[in-house]
């Protein structure tokens, strides 16, 4: 089999697979039922946001760090290293960039994505002994 004719049946798989994968997003609903479970995301972890801050609030640097680690979804006393893989996979699932196709899930991403910006800046601060 010559290299021309490898590279064409890789490239016929290739679209195989990628024929498929369109098929299979179409079946669950396409881009409407992709928007409701971001939303749906979204609107779960700012609720979840909400809560830790109300239980922590007025209790200090010990809870502010703790809503710091929290916002991280990462249990208090995690290393430096978590805080920031954490940081690094929040931001890919809530970074404003993905919600281009709609303003306010794009307004509500850009709030929660600084809000991950200020506890990683302040975890990193505070394991560094920098606070």
């Amino acid at each position: 089999m010559s290299t021309f004719d490898r590279l064409r049946k890789r490239g016929l798989e290739q679209l195989n697979r990628l024929q498929d994968a369109i098929a299979s997003f179409e079946e669950e609903g396409g881009i409407p039922a992709l928007r409701s479970r971001l939303e749906a995301q979204l609107a779960q972890y700012d609720q979840v946001l909400q809560q830790v801050a109300a239980q922590l609030a007025g209790g200090g640097r010990q809870a502010q760090i703790r809503l710091w680690y929290a916002r991280l979804e990462l249990p208090v006393g995690a290393g430096l290293a978590e805080v920031r893989r954490a940081h690094r996979e929040l931001m890919r699932k809530y970074h404003p960039d993905r919600f281009t196709f709609d303003p306010e899930l794009e307004q509500k991403a850009t709030r929660l994505s600084q809000e991950l910006n200020a506890a990683v800046d302040g975890l990193t601060r505070y394991l560094e002994g920098r606070l």
